[in-house]
């Protein structure tokens, strides 16, 4: 079983859903770093995070742009993408570029998101 989740980043330009996704977090223990562009995140992603969640719509760099920087960077956590781009293609580029989930965030509310953190900790093996 991995180590307990700890270190968070947060790649999301919405500071409205930024915000309630950190509280629910840090009722959980999880300390959070928020970031709201991606090239911010491509800075900080090296630090010791134990999972990143990614919007796709971003200023800056997307967050197809910061998946691609993290594959070069072969990043032993996993990233879950959140996004409202529900095209199954964009979907499956996500997967295609690494990242261990895609979530809906029209589909889902906090307790969700808490949930799918949690199971992606818990299953993801590293590509590297």
């Amino acid at each position: 079983m991995p180590p307990p989740i700890k270190r968070i980043l947060l790649a999301e330009d919405d500071t409205m859903l930024a915000g309630l996704l950190i509280d629910r977090f840090n009722m959980e223990g999880w300390d959070v770093t928020h970031v709201e562009d991606g090239q911010a995140a491509c800075d900080i992603m090296e630090q010791d995070f134990d999972v990143m969640i990614l919007d796709l719509l971003m200023p800056v760099k997307d967050g197809f742009e910061v998946l691609k920087e993290a594959k070069k960077k072969h990043l032993s956590y996993p990233i879950i993408v959140a996004s409202n781009l529900s095209q199954p293609e964009e979907l499956e580029r996500t997967t295609e570029l690494g990242a261990a989930a895609a979530i809906l965030k029209s589909n889902i509310d906090l307790d969700g998101f808490v949930k799918a953190v949690r199971e992606v900790h818990n299953t993801y093996v590293p590509n590297i």
